[in-house]
């Protein structure tokens, strides 16, 4: 519950009491990204994800790393923490465990030589082929309700979607 800065808490009549949102197709179309990401992006889904794939570690952050790696590899440090949302100096720490757990390496940035790199081991792919798995069958699951030409629409609107709304906002 919302405190004041005197440790009470707000009265009721002073707050705004719902939400912002109305019925029309924009409001709706916002409501359902937004509790999208929220289910997509919980600890709770994250945490049955790392179950599922059998995960060898309870750290959240690792297991974010393995997620980028296998889909964007390799990533600079820097690249990581923007993606994992913590400090640069974050990622490395997490990363020095990671590579003593044998599941990244780090090499040289070809691009930029005082830079580097960080990429899965064998031992991290595996694990990220199963995490990687997991998502195909998961996305597969929508072939079983629409058709492929519905589902090749939904993919063309869901790239529309990311490079007007997320990469044009940027």
């Amino acid at each position: 519950m919302a405190r004041l800065p005197d440790g009470r808490l707000s009265d009721p009549e002073e707050l705004h009491g719902g939400a912002l949102l109305e019925d029309g197709e924009v409001d709706r179309t916002i409501r359902s990204v937004v509790e999208f990401i929220r289910r997509a992006d919980s600890q709770e889904s994250r945490r049955a994800l790392m179950d599922a794939i059998d995960f060898p570690s309870e750290d959240i952050r690792m297991f974010l790393i393995v997620s980028h790696l296998s889909v964007f590899s390799p990533l600079r440090p820097t690249e990581l923490a923007d993606r994992i949302e913590t400090g640069a100096a974050n990622v490395t720490k997490i990363v020095s465990r990671m590579e003593s757990e044998g599941l990244v390496g780090r090499f040289p940035d070809p691009k930029d030589g005082r830079s580097v790199m960080a990429a899965l081991t064998d031992r991290g792919a595996e694990i990220g082929g199963r995490l990687i798995a997991s998502h195909r069958r998961t996305m597969g699951a929508l072939g079983r309700i629409w058709s492929p030409d519905e589902l090749a629409t939904f993919l063309r609107m869901l790239e529309e979607f990311e490079r007007v709304v997320i990469t044009d906002q940027a």
